[in-house]
């Protein structure tokens, strides 16, 4: 916008450039067929290696509404305290079904990197895991030393494998949403994830959504 203007009028003269139906909705089927036209634009090769790490990876449940990606490189000491973060916001959202929400860690470094222990951190927190913990998966990607824009690449990468994953499922009870988040994250606020759900299920014309982040609001305090 140009200048200070007022919300009601942009919002109509933005409603009357795009007119949403009168009974907007968000439809499983729908959505399975844009997905299948986005994947099916992309290169051979991308969509090989998307399907490589989707190999990699278990069968997405029919009850997960909720993909939390995230891209860790060379984050060893920081992902368990990521993963303890939204263990702790996400249990209101698990309660009634474990499966509604899974983790996927792209374990993700140049060439020239030396591997970390992000392997072990994520081994260790399965280890320990009981049947109602947050469920983490791990895949890994290389990129060459050349490679630029790494990062969106990788956020990229994961959402594209979530995405492949749904509209393999035989059914789903309702649509993906997908969380792109950071391995150094270490406070979340409480009840993210099921306030998430809620509200994009209660707001079908929103399809995306990027709030204000503090990686530890704590020493703000």
């Amino acid at each position: 916008m140009d200048g200070p203007r007022n919300l009601a009028s942009y919002l109509e003269e933005f409603s009357s450039l795009r007119p949403l139906p009168e009974k907007l909705e968000r439809n499983v089927d729908t959505e399975r067929r844009v997905i299948e036209a986005y994947l099916s634009n992309l290169s051979a090769d991308w969509v090989a290696l998307v399907r490589r790490l989707c190999e990699a990876l278990p069968a997405m449940a029919p009850q997960t509404r909720l993909s939390v990606l995230i891209p860790a490189r060379l984050e060893a000491f920081r992902l368990p305290r990521c993963l303890a973060a939204l263990e702790q916001e996400s249990r209101s959202l698990r309660r009634s079904d474990p499966n509604v929400l899974e983790v996927i860690v792209l374990d993700n470094r140049r060439k020239s990197d030396a591997p970390d222990h992000t392997a072990d951190a994520i081994a260790l927190w399965t280890a320990h895991a009981k049947a109602e913990s947050l469920p983490v998966s791990r895949v890994v990607h290389v990129w060459n030393d050349d490679e630029r824009f790494c990062l969106p690449k990788a956020r990229k990468l994961l959402a594209d494998v979530a995405l492949m994953r749904a509209i393999e499922r035989p059914t789903a009870i309702g649509p993906l949403y997908l969380i792109s988040e950071d391995a150094d994250v270490e406070d979340i606020e409480p009840n993210r994830s099921a306030e998430f759900v809620r509200r994009f299920d209660a707001l079908p014309w929103l399809d995306a959504l990027r709030g204000r982040q503090d990686r530890t609001p704590s020493v703000l305090a």
